[in-house]
């Protein structure tokens, strides 16, 4: 989980198996931003901490290089990550619309 302070929170760590997206959560991990993120987007420092841990997990050999970024609303029926965050997350590194 990250923060509006810019802090990470652990929920699960890297080897254990999340519950965040039904059928995706073998093979990926989920991020959760503390917050409503439907119609503002995160503090820019909520946003570095999570582009932060995503480099990490691929420095430690948790992420592959060549990662595939997706919102969950890409994936289930659901408004998460809100809009405002899912327009935010369209021009980062590695963003995808589709698995």
């Amino acid at each position: 989980m990250v923060g509006g302070d810019g802090n990470i929170y652990e929920g699960v760590g890297w080897h254990k198996r999340g519950s965040h997206t039904y059928g995706y959560n073998s093979n990926s991990i989920g991020i959760a931003f503390i917050g409503d993120f439907r119609n503002v987007t995160p503090k820019p420092k909520q946003l570095e901490a999570a582009k932060k841990l995503i480099q990490c997990g691929v420095e430690l050999g948790e992420l592959d290089s060549r990662y595939k970024l997706m919102g969950a609303r890409s994936v289930i029926a659901t408004e998460s990550p809100g809009l405002a965050l899912f327009r935010e997350l369209t021009n980062w590194r590695g963003f995808t619309r589709n698995p």
